[in-house]
């Protein structure tokens, strides 16, 4: 990742944001980054720091639906954390799956939703992009799936 501006500016080509796609997270999940050794992401926050000393933003995708397998390698577990802050959309059809919440298949498999209705949604909301932050410091979001998104029948 640290060549592309790079790569850019030699060839003379203006260049002011890098935007990235799903591909950038961990298992396609909000508020991570797939930094492992040897995968296309590592290093991803220096290479940040560095675009910025260039004029150059950085701006990741975020998808609505919030992966019920919490499976970040940082042990973060953000379904979980919805559910405990009770902050997930419900389900009238099926109150007893998966606490209750909507589900829905979109990029990272089975997803739950958040309620912008819930009042403590934007507290959730912060915390997950406030943990992206960290690993990369972004200058603005890409909100992508926000219309009601569901790629099966789940």
């Amino acid at each position: 990742m640290s060549g592309v501006v790079q790569t850019y500016q030699t060839g003379g080509y203006p260049i002011e944001s890098i935007w990235a796609d799903i591909f950038y997270m961990e298992n396609k999940t909000d508020f991570t980054v797939d930094s492992q050794p040897g995968r296309p992401y590592e290093g991803l926050a220096d290479a940040i720091t560095n675009w910025k000393t260039k004029n150059v933003k950085f701006v990741p995708i975020l998808d609505a639906g919030i992966s019920i397998a919490d499976t970040d390698s940082r042990n973060k577990k953000y379904f979980s954390q919805m559910i405990s802050q009770n902050v997930q959309m419900l389900s009238n059809q099926n109150p007893t799956l998966y606490n209750g919440s909507i589900i829905g298949q979109v990029w990272p498999g089975k997803c739950a939703f958040v309620d912008y209705l819930a009042g403590n949604a934007t507290t959730y909301w912060l915390q997950g992009l406030t943990d992206l932050y960290t690993l990369s410091p972004f200058d603005g979001i890409w909100i992508d799936m926000n219309e009601p998104a569901n790629f099966d029948d789940c």
